[in-house]
């Protein structure tokens, strides 16, 4: 019988949930069936039948059985809101930010105008503009539900962790109604974050403000890409999940307060409890925090009534009240994160640091004291950052090569960051001494803060500091490791030179991944296509060819130009060669500066705007020098890559229109300018495979020629008539991005083939 049947079931429970969620509703199901089958046929056919099995595959059956169930109860009736537009009267749960031009609401609705629709479910709402209304207020809006197929699957089983079934968009001539709602736990633990959060607004920066809420609260929303992305390279993302770490730090703190004034322990312990289930309030319930208030409520408990805890029984415990609450809590990342590191910190740490602890030799007190101190932090980084490897390679796509440095640099002054922050947050309520306190603590707060921000920039920036796995292999990859470290334990079980065969299980693991990458590469070599990027009210176009990428744009609405940006960064892209901006208005250009500081390329071109109002010049000249781009005028330019298979050349007409011709592979694209005429292009450029129509005002474009394909790009009323004028005219193949959303381009021999391309909510 397994030594820590309760640790078993948590941990098998919370990993088979996990491949639930991985595989799907209808998959799960028949594993489930699958696995009970097993189960019967094992109690039926076996005499001496092995308790752990049993409990194994009864737990592996449940988790499958519970999550396929609450997917069909809880999710799939709220497909039916797909792609609908109706009025949803609902009071809001969460106040999520803003991120991108969108301002982002939770709401659980009392009512849907859809008869065939569930009526209480919660939703996540987006808003051009940011509401007149907070935390528990009743609003009635016409929302139009998302396709939930345009969401990744990590993004929606994000989504579904939160409780969230259907997400929505307010449009923008929608009408809103706003009563107060009833003041309940979340009002008032939002009403307390949000003082909080203003104490921390009173004494930091902006930007170590929001490194303190992202760790006090788990709210990322006010951190730059930039800051998101260097912790994320440095493995210091699970700083931002509430969890154990936090937790141990903030009690650990307040127990060295109870006992410096003199409380006893039967005192202490309770008030330790109750400031844990306080902390768990004020950050939501997020699951990482609930996973380490349990843990930590079984340890405070045990100390009190005098008896030991054991961690990887309450771990287990921990994730299995997790689990059972919510299904879907296995996909969230910070749960992962947690679990992930807490596990590492159980089963490897000790064996890290035992195996460290036999160099120390010294007999010097004082010395081996600091020499243990340093071994204890190596092992526990170390362990944490092995344990965490999986997940953050799954989820992120890639995984930080200099995590454990960035931990060892990173993790004592994140924790005094951390103390600091609670204290200013907390000092203002403080009567008459508390403003004067906090101008002690303020010193030490920026030097932590502006430590954490130089060391995770400068770290971030180390050649390699991420390894990408984003592969669609990657999965694959991971089961047959899996698998091959499954056979390796059942031949240590039987032969007890294991660590032979152990070794063995590594070399084909790497060859596995040498393999499979090389292959990838092969067949990804040669792939080249066009997309013209569906921005609304802009155009954004971006060429790939054999890993390098050229970018024409990109303007637009902020959100799906963001979206644009992110997609690009989620292929196999080596490089991004150049940014091409014809000119500097909103239309061509809105968000090129930010394009820029998220996929640093090695080339800019930039054109002038003869509207003043309307210049995006000088914005998009600082980001391009602040990343280190080559900065150059659009005249005449010319910039070519693989011997001129990937290239761009722009041609300014006499008035003063600036064309653009771009040659990817086999096809050859001309973008044209807002205005202008077709005839005054050079003569070379006259039959392209595509034509982007990027305006309404451009002369003589039916010289173009019938055969040719052409896209209009752009959600103006104006351009949807010229589409349906050509159309009209007897062009074969006219498509709009308005109407057909993102569109892929792809040479197959002669013929061009134009596709909807679907790019993925973020």
């Amino acid at each position: 019988m397994i030594k820590r049947p309760l640790a078993a079931i948590g941990i098998v429970f919370l990993i088979s949930q996990a491949v639930a969620v991985l595989l799907g509703d209808d998959i799960s199901l028949f594993a489930s069936c699958v696995s009970g089958i097993v189960l019967i046929t094992y109690l039926l056919i076996t005499k001496t039948r092995s308790k752990t099995v049993v409990l194994l595959l009864s737990t592996v059956t449940a988790a499958f059985l519970l999550y396929s169930a609450y997917y069909h109860v809880n999710v799939k009736p709220s497909e039916v809101l797909d792609g609908a537009t109706t009025m949803v009267k609902g009071q809001i749960s969460k106040c999520c930010g803003e991120s991108h031009g969108r301002y982002y609401y939770y709401i659980d609705t009392e009512q849907i105008d859809i008869e065939s629709a569930p009526q209480n479910i919660r939703i996540r709402m987006s808003s051009r503009y940011p509401l007149e209304a907070g935390q528990s207020d009743v609003i009635v809006t016409t929302v139009t539900f998302n396709d939930r197929s345009s969401f990744s699957r990590g993004s929606y089983n994000s989504l579904l962790a939160d409780g969230v079934t259907a997400t929505a968009y307010m449009p923008t001539d929608a009408d809103i109604y706003v009563s107060p709602g009833a003041r309940d736990l979340n009002w008032y633990m939002a009403s307390l974050r949000g003082k909080l959060c203003e104490g921390l607004d009173i004494y930091l920066s902006e930007e170590h403000s929001a490194i303190a809420k992202a760790m006090l609260f788990g709210d990322k929303t006010h951190l730059s890409d930039e800051q998101v992305s260097d912790f994320r390279a440095c493995g210091l993302s699970h700083l931002f999940a509430v969890s154990g770490l936090h937790l141990s730090i903030i009690t650990a703190a307040l127990s060295y307060v109870l006992q410096m004034m003199g409380i006893k322990q039967k005192i202490e312990k309770p008030i330790l409890i109750v400031a844990v289930l306080f902390i768990m309030a004020l950050t939501g319930f997020s699951f990482s925090v609930v996973r380490a208030g349990i843990m930590m409520i079984i340890y405070q408990l045990a100390l009190l009534i005098r008896r030991d805890a054991d961690s990887l029984t309450s771990l287990g415990f921990s994730v299995l009240v997790v689990c059972l609450i919510n299904p879907n809590a296995a996909s969230d990342i910070g749960l992962q994160l947690s679990f992930s590191a807490t596990l590492g910190l159980i089963t490897l740490y000790p064996k890290i640091n035992g195996y460290l602890k036999r160099f120390i030799k010294t007999e010097n007190k004082r010395l081996k004291r600091i020499l243990y101190y340093i071994v204890n932090t190596v092992s526990s980084t170390v362990a944490a950052c092995v344990a965490v490897l999986p997940v953050t390679s799954i989820c992120f796509g890639e995984f930080s090569t200099v995590s454990i440095i960035a931990s060892l640099l990173c993790i004592l002054p994140a924790s005094a960051f951390l103390i600091m922050s609670v204290l200013l947050a907390t000092l203002r309520f403080i009567p008459l001494v508390g403003v004067k306190l906090s101008y002690i603590v303020v010193p030490f707060s920026w030097i932590t803060g502006k430590y954490l921000d130089i060391s995770t920039s400068l770290i971030a920036k180390i050649p390699g500091a991420r390894a990408s796995v984003n592969y669609d292999f990657f999965p694959w990859l991971l089961a047959a490791s899996m698998v091959l470290l499954i056979v390796w334990y059942c031949l240590k079980r039987v032969n007890k030179n294991g660590i032979l065969s152990f070794k063995v299980c590594l070399l084909l693991i790497c060859e596995l991944f040498a393999v499979f990458i090389a292959g990838y590469h092969i067949m990804t070599f040669n792939k080249s296509y066009v997309r013209v990027y569906n921005v609304e009210n802009g155009v954004a176009i971006a060429a790939v060819y054999r890993g390098r990428c050229i970018v024409i744009g990109p303007g637009g609405d902020e959100y799906l130009a963001y979206k644009m940006a992110c997609d690009i960064d989620g292929q196999d892209i080596s490089e991004v060669g150049a940014v091409v901006c014809p000119d500097s208005t909103a239309f061509m250009s809105s968000y090129t500066a930010d394009f820029i500081d998220l996929m640093d390329p090695e080339r800019v071109f930039v054109g002038i705007s003869d509207s003043a109002s309307d210049d995006y010049e000088v914005v998009i000249k600082n980001a391009a020098s602040e990343s280190g781009c080559k900065i150059s005028d659009i005249d005449d330019m010319d910039y070519s890559l693989y011997d001129g298979k990937l290239s761009v050349r722009t041609h300014i007409d006499p008035a003063g229109f600036v064309w653009t011709y771009l040659r990817c592979g086999e096809m050859d694209v001309l973008v044209c300018p807002g205005g202008g005429d077709y005839l005054n292009v050079p003569k070379e450029w006259f039959s392209p495979d595509c034509a982007v129509l990027c305006g309404t005002n451009i002369a003589n474009i039916k010289a173009i020629g019938t055969d040719t394909n052409i896209v209009v790009s752009d959600n103006d009323f104006g351009c949807m008539d010229i589409a349906y004028e050509l159309k009209n005219a007897g062009f074969k193949n006219v498509s709009c991005t308005a109407f057909d959303g993102t569109l892929e381009l792809t040479s197959e021999g002669n013929f061009l083939r134009v596709e909807e391309y679907k790019m993925k909510s973020v």
